[in-house]
């Protein structure tokens, strides 16, 4: 992989428009940056981080939007609000929030959260 710069990808399980297997996981393990960050929602969908209850353009069954969008949305803010403080804002007491043990602390039933930098 030529990128050098920190990465965090965000993946979902149970997507149906965006595999993770194919889009984020095996990309992932492409990378070769010492910074990098996967970020996986055991239950979650393609939809899981996007919004409510389907509003919008167009509408979306509730099944596609996954359990609890209300639960995935935190998550998101917090990984990504920890993500840009550490490296685009250089603030490097904001790492700690990048790690197993917080991901473990914040995440909870049913869109159960992990955090993989390597495997």
């Amino acid at each position: 992989s030529q990128i050098q710069v920190p990465v965090m990808m965000v993946s979902s399980i149970r997507d149906i428009f965006a595999p993770p297997v194919e889009q984020q996981i095996t990309p992932f393990s492409w990378l070769t940056t010492p910074e990098k960050y996967l970020v996986v929602t055991e239950e979650g969908t393609h939809f899981s981080y996007l919004g409510g209850a389907g509003e919008g353009v167009l509408p979306v069954p509730p099944e596609l939007i996954g359990p609890d969008p209300a639960i995935a949305r935190p998550y998101l803010m917090a990984l990504s609000t920890a993500f840009f403080k550490t490296y685009i804002a250089k603030q490097p007491q904001y790492a700690s929030y990048l790690s197993e043990s917080y991901v473990k602390q914040i995440s909870q039933d049913p869109l159960n959260l992990f955090l993989l930098k390597s495997f």
